[in-house]
């Protein structure tokens, strides 16, 4: 068996060791992992053979795996559907299991970044893709998805919301005075900028960025590829050519120790916004 480091590994225990993104009853908090009892080879296959692109999939298959190979739960449905008595599909529930008590749960997951930018006409805290938002994200999750199962699942006795993600703040801006119902006071955090305020990140001082590619939005990069100031914006102008969509940013250290996680979004964002 293989414990070695791997970047499925340490995605896995972002996961698991992460704080909630959500303040509620059902939230689950931060777990442990024991990662020398995980074999590498078999989770990297596994997430291989699933060859997942999507965050929040990945996020998904990630959670799965604790599920059934770490935890060895009885797994009774995995994205099961919900559909009325037309066959018309209202939903789906993202996981269902028997827990070691024999338990059957209902567990919904979701992987979320919001930016806080405020704005008196709606949410102050958009997603990436602007019309995203986190109260209208929470509210969904709460309020129609986890509520799925009291009329159509009524055998389960528990349900879970696994929800683990960031909120950035801009850079230079003072932080949130209030937080919207449900948002965790603890949950991981971040700082963004536009392209046109680059300049704005010279407070990390001698720093290196890596422009971290999907899926992997979790853990630092193992084998991250470092640019320069300079070469990072090169990057930056030719990336916001194309797809006005943001980038996320894993600031390094010398030491290549992660010393912040950033997005870079279009001047124009959010209007702009549309990954």
């Amino acid at each position: 068996m293989t414990t070695s480091g791997s970047q499925g590994l340490d995605d896995l225990e972002w996961v698991l060791t992460s704080p909630s993104l959500v303040d509620d009853p059902l939230a689950a908090g931060p777990l442990t992992l024991d990662r020398s009892s995980i074999d590498v080879d078999h989770l990297e296959n596994f997430l291989l053979e699933r060859h997942e692109h999507r965050v929040g999939r990945y996020f998904e298959d990630l959670l799965l795996y604790w599920l059934v190979h770490v935890r060895q739960v009885e797994l009774v449905g995995a994205g099961v559907q919900i559909r009325d008595d037309q066959n018309r599909t209202l939903g789906e529930m993202d996981f269902l299991f028997r827990d070691e008590a024999g338990v059957l749960n209902h567990c919904e997951a979701a992987v979320k970044f919001f930016l806080h930018y405020p704005n008196a006409d709606g949410s102050h805290f958009p997603g990436p893709a602007a019309r995203d938002n986190f109260e209208r994200k929470s509210t969904q999750l709460f309020e129609r998805q986890l509520i799925m199962s009291e009329q159509h699942a009524p055998d389960v006795e528990a349900r879970l919301a696994f929800v683990r993600g960031r909120v950035f703040e801009r850079v230079g801006s003072p932080g949130p005075t209030s937080l919207p119902a449900r948002m965790s006071p603890t949950r991981l955090g971040g700082v963004w900028v536009r392209e046109a305020e680059l300049d704005a990140l010279d407070r990390f001082g001698d720093v290196g960025f890596h422009i971290v590619q999907k899926p992997h939005w979790f853990a630092p990069a193992i084998d991250a590829v470092i640019l320069t100031a300079s070469e990072f914006s090169k990057q930056l102008v030719h990336h916001f050519d194309g797809p006005a969509y943001p980038v996320m940013v894993s600031i390094r250290r010398p030491d290549l120790r992660e010393a912040e996680r950033c997005f870079v979004v279009p001047d124009a964002w959010p209007q702009t916004s549309s990954n």
